[in-house]
C-alpha cells in the first residue's frame, strides 16, 4: 500500500484535483488535525489551510500527482530525526504536475513540493521537479515555461542545465528566475503574476 500507515478513508477534505482534462480526488487534512510542529511550519509559508498536506503520526505527507493519473505517490516530511524528508514513488512517474483551474499556456516549473502546491492555488499551472531530468517536464499544452529555482549557486547550475535543454522543448521558449522560492512568496504577490504575467 502506497500509502502506508496512512489509508485513504481517513483522508477528511476532498476537492477536486484537475489532471489530464479528469478530475481526480485526493483528500487533505484539515489544519485542526496539525500538530504545532506542523502548524508552525505551513503558517511559515501561508499554508496552512492548503489542501494537500496530511498528518501522518507526527510527520507531514505531501503528495505527488502525475500528469494524467492523479496522486501516485508522495513525500514524508519529518520533524523530529536527522533527516528531513523521504520520498516514496510508484517507480513509473516522476516530478509532480498541478493544471490551473482556468488553464492558460505558461507552465511554472519549480523545485519543491510545497512550493508547487502555492503556485497551483494562486492559479497558475505548475510542475514541481524533486531532482527529475528535462526530459520528465511536461510540453504538450503549454507554450512556454518559466525556470523558478533557488537563488543558490547549486540551483544556477541546475538552471543553466535545464534551461539549455528545455528551451527547444517550447515555442515561445523559457524563461529563468532566480529569486525567493514560490512559497515565500506571499498569495498576493502570485496572483498578481497570473493577471500582469510572469517574465
Amino acid at each position: 500500500d502506497l500509502y502506508s500507515p496512512i489509508k485513504k478513508e481517513e483522508y477528511t477534505i476532498e476537492f477536486k484535483l484537475i489532471t489530464g482534462g479528469r478530475g481526480e480526488v485526493y483528500s487533505g487534512t484539515s489544519h485542526k488535525e496539525y500538530t504545532e510542529e506542523q502548524r508552525l511550519w505551513l503558517a511559515e509559508y501561508e499554508m496552512l489551510d492548503n489542501p494537500y498536506t496530511k498528518n501522518a503520526v507526527g510527520d507531514l505527507i505531501l503528495p505527488c500527482f502525475s500528469i494524467t493519473n492523479g496522486c501516485y505517490g508522495y513525500q514524508r516530511r519529518y520533524f523530529k530525526g536527522p533527516d528531513k524528508y523521504s520520498t516514496f514513488l510508484d517507480g513509473t512517474n516522476k516530478g509532480s504536475m498541478l493544471y490551473a483551474e482556468y488553464g492558460g499556456d505558461v507552465l511554472v516549473i519549480c523545485e519543491d513540493l510545497l512550493s508547487h502546491y502555492k503556485l497551483n492555488m494562486a492559479g497558475h499551472n505548475s510542475f514541481a521537479l524533486m531532482g527529475t531530468h528535462a526530459s520528465e517536464v511536461p510540453t504538450e499544452s503549454f507554450d512556454r515555461a518559466v525556470l523558478w529555482l533557488d537563488s543558490d549557486l547549486a540551483g544556477h547550475a541546475g538552471a543553466i542545465k535545464l534551461y539549455t535543454e528545455l528551451q527547444p522543448m517550447y515555442k515561445n521558449g523559457v524563461t529563468v528566475m532566480f529569486n525567493k522560492q514560490p512559497k515565500e512568496v506571499s498569495f498576493e504577490e502570485l496572483r498578481k503574476m497570473v493577471f500582469y504575467g510572469l517574465p
